[in-house]
């Protein structure tokens, strides 16, 4: 039995699909799907799923049931090393008197 799960991009009119077999879909696998569709190959970014309801599924395990209608957002993908990384702060030497 294949299932159905609509997307659109925020800023985008236009609705697609993901076809999928079985009564839900992993965060995990439809992020994946909507990258391979929309051909997103960079990781600078990860996407943000929210259904038209507001709910937000953050979780790579969390099920989405058939038939949703998700919104996607691209936003700023934060790694371990940007999160520890200390702010720059510049370096002014001394001025030398005599």
């Amino acid at each position: 039995m294949s299932s159905i799960v609509y997307f659109k991009f925020k800023a985008n009119v236009k609705t697609d699909s993901i076809p999928f077999d079985g009564s839900s879909i992993s965060v995990k696998d439809l992020k994946n799907a909507i990258r391979t569709k929309c051909c997103l190959h960079s990781t600078d970014f990860d996407l943000k799923l929210e259904d038209t309801n507001g709910k937000s599924y953050n979780k790579d395990d969390e099920l989405i049931p058939k038939y949703t209608s998700i919104v996607v957002r691209r936003v700023p993908k934060l790694t371990t090393e940007v999160q520890k990384k200390k702010p720059y702060v510049p370096f002014f030497p001394r001025a030398h008197y005599s």
